[in-house]
């Protein structure tokens, strides 16, 4: 597990990344198109808390909120509902695909890298899920 300073280092590091990038490149993040354009909690947030993930160990996109609104609240004091929050990740996934391709061109990585969306594989009838893990 990470020490606390390591965790708030990478909120920042992510957080500035994914800011920066939404400030150099307008057209993208002008998604909005309503009287709420301008939110309390920016979507530079949204995207952080999800890619914090990883470094959290989470399962799951909504223990990676609840890990945040418990532990990491001072860092963002407008957080909203998870309903919310996950509502606007779902409408913000174009532009998390265009962060990791800005991401790849600045760090260096190994010749091939692979972006897989994890999906659980069925092993079993669906009367035998309460009792049988998945893949």
């Amino acid at each position: 597990m990470h020490s606390i300073h390591d965790i708030k280092t990478a909120l920042v590091v992510v957080y500035c990344f994914v800011s920066d990038y939404l400030a150099e490149h307008p057209k993208v993040a002008a998604w909005r198109h309503s009287n709420n354009d301008e939110p309390d909690f920016t979507d530079a947030e949204v995207i952080t808390i999800a890619l914090m993930q990883g470094c959290f160990g989470c399962a799951t996109l909504k223990k990676t909120y609840q890990h945040i609104a418990h532990n990491q609240a001072d860092a963002f004091p407008k957080l909203c509902s998870y309903q919310r929050w996950i509502a606007r990740l779902h409408a913000l996934q174009p532009i998390v695909g265009r962060l990791v391709v800005e991401a790849a061109q600045h760090q260096p990585l190994p010749t091939r890298f692979y972006i897989l969306d994890t999906k659980p594989i069925p092993m079993c009838k669906p009367v035998r899920h309460g009792r049988v893990r998945l893949l």
